[in-house]
């Protein structure tokens, strides 16, 4: 089964690589996440540790949904390609 994911990025009013920049910039900066965050062995070590410390036992049945959610989210950012940073839309985070 193939799960296809829209990757979009959230900016925040203030403090955002995004923020008050032109298109070109905006660009570059994806193009730099893509090449130089998730590329790295460094991220892909601290996802794979975020997912490994995501409890197998749960108390109750919304904590088991919201634990698979969550691991089925880190396990996409692993598969995670430059060309997906770049081709997400940027969208104001509210």
């Amino acid at each position: 089964m193939i799960i296809s994911f829209e990757w979009i990025l959230k900016e925040t009013d203030t403090e955002s690589l995004f923020a008050i920049k032109n298109n070109v910039v905006r660009e570059s900066t994806k193009e730099l996440i893509g090449d130089w965050l998730i590329e790295t062995y460094s991220f892909k070590r601290v996802i794979a540790e975020l997912f490994d410390q995501n409890k197998t036992v749960y108390q109750t049945e919304k904590e088991a949904t919201d634990c698979l959610g969550t691991k089925e989210f880190l396990k996409n950012l692993l598969l995670l390609k430059t060309e997906d940073i770049q081709n997400a839309s940027v969208e104001q985070y509210s």
